[in-house]
């Protein structure tokens, strides 16, 4: 029998991450939804938050990013959160995790999937998340009610669009545009924009550039031992979901960061 990559994978990380400390570094983490079993997603990002705690500070996402920004050198591990796409996850699953643990985190939006009908839904999980199926995102109601609650709203570009383009009305639409759109959804400035995917192979030097002028921080999710990227222009993140085992994320955690 040939094992799959991901069996074999599991069975590093399960036989690995246990001995792993978490490195005395500001992490900051991006995942999607409280997992692939809703209906025990909560209960296990619960015992990773309780385990993680147990070895790292967990921070509010505002104070991470400005302590990456200033290069403040910390002396223990601290974490926080981040999530892409809007889930309904976010609203009804993960927010309140965060909060028993005293903490929030930022939430990235698509807002024409916020604000899309059925058929719009349909084929933004057909297309741009299938290994994700049948998850409805957030309403508007519920993105403001976040960021009442002390959760902060990002942009994720309009349509989950990927950036390699560099045609000016694209990224206007995209970035620029979509700014706008997450301020009227969750009735707060948006400083925060993540583009999709992740990986500096899925934006153009110039989206790039287009986001970095029109927003306090972007966000990439790869090259996560640096801290930053493009002479300080990127943050990144590391991608983890809420069911993961604890020893996996502190398996990724261990590696030291540096600016």
């Amino acid at each position: 029998m040939i094992l799959s990559r991901k069996f074999l994978r599991r069975t590093f990380l399960n036989a690995v991450g246990p001995f792993k400390q978490i490195s005395p570094s500001v992490h900051i983490l991006n995942g999607h939804v409280i997992g692939m079993d809703p209906g025990h997603g909560k209960a296990s990002f619960r015992r990773m938050l309780r385990t993680l705690s147990r070895s790292a500070k967990l921070v509010r996402i505002e104070d991470a990013c400005d302590m990456v920004r200033n290069r403040k050198q910390v002396s223990e591990p601290m974490i926080a959160f981040t999530f892409d796409d809007g889930f309904i996850d976010c609203y009804a699953d993960i927010a309140p995790v965060l909060e028993e643990f005293g903490t929030n985190a930022l939430f990235f939006i698509n807002p024409n999937f916020t604000n899309g009908d059925q058929a719009y839904v349909e084929n933004f999980l057909k297309s741009n998340v299938p290994e994700i199926p049948g998850r409805p995102p957030m309403t508007a109601a519920m993105v403001r009610e976040l960021a009442g609650r002390g959760f902060v709203i990002g942009a994720h570009t309009m349509d989950h669009m990927r950036l390699t383009s560099e045609d000016p009305a694209f990224l206007q639409h995209q970035v620029v545009d979509c700014k706008a759109a997450v301020e009227v959804i969750s009735g707060m400035p948006c400083d925060h924009f993540a583009w999709t995917y992740g990986r500096f192979s899925d934006i153009s030097d110039r989206a790039i550039q287009v986001a970095a002028d029109h927003y306090q921080y972007v966000f990439s999710g790869d090259r996560y031992a640096s801290y930053t990227s493009i002479d300080g222009k990127v943050l990144n993140r590391r991608h983890f979901e809420c069911d993961w085992p604890a020893s996996h994320v502190k398996y990724f955690l261990s590696v030291k960061r540096h600016h």
